[in-house]
């Protein structure tokens, strides 16, 4: 068991919070709201461990959709919802997406960097992409600490 769920105990194993029923075609606007919320939640949750990690690309791609698509609902949903008490989430949520977007870039760059390397034929060629691509991940690094 990671250490981070033994600190946390039993709640670390549990569901996550969002457990909302989805909203039908018949469903209000509130329970399409708390739908679409807890569904970007429920995404963003499950690839923190992910990014935390750095166990994998698609971790941080899903975390930016999930992101984005949060901020998209609250402007879509913005007439029913008090802004002012929102606006430090809409902050934060913009300061995350920024922050994935940046690791995101880097490692769309260093997978199409990659790919043009290892077609060079000469290995003295492929060096010094092999140090350019040692460059984007010492770049991308800093942005998941």
């Amino acid at each position: 068991m990671p250490k981070l769920a033994r600190a946390l105990g039993p709640r670390a194993l549990a569901p996550g919070d969002p457990d909302v029923a989805p909203a039908g075609k018949d469903s209000t606007t509130r329970a399409a709201f708390q739908d679409a919320v807890a569904a970007s939640v429920r995404r963003l949750l499950l690839h923190d461990p992910v990014i935390r990690l750095d166990a994998g690309e698609e971790g941080v791609h899903q975390a930016r959709v999930a992101t984005r698509r949060l901020r998209s609902d609250l402007r879509t949903f913005r007439t029913l919802l008090d802004q002012e008490a929102l606006a430090p989430l809409i902050e934060e949520l913009r300061w995350l997406g920024g922050l994935l977007g940046s690791v995101r870039d880097a490692d769309v760059l260093r997978q199409r960097l990659g790919e043009a390397v290892d077609s060079l034929e000469e290995e003295s060629d492929q060096e010094p992409g092999h140090l350019l691509l040692d460059r984007v991940e010492g770049d991308r690094k800093p942005h998941l600490a």
